[in-house]
């Protein structure tokens, strides 16, 4: 039996640097299915926007 440890919670600013390079590990088609295009990097606004989360109209949950 294998075991994973995973941890979930919320997306907070401190994530940016987990997932400023995570969509390097997403394939092109999958990028194109997301994001609607092609896309290397995520821009600091787009980082801003995933991590800076009100928490009522606008949030998100990571897995690590």
């Amino acid at each position: 039996m294998n075991i994973f440890k995973i941890r979930i919670g919320p997306v907070l600013p401190s994530n940016i640097e987990q997932l400023s390079p995570s969509i390097r590990d997403l394939s092109a088609e999958s990028i194109r299915h997301r994001f609607l295009g092609s896309k290397k990097e995520f821009s600091a606004i787009e980082l801003d926007y995933f991590t800076h989360l009100d928490g009522w109209n606008h949030y998100a949950i990571g897995i690590e």
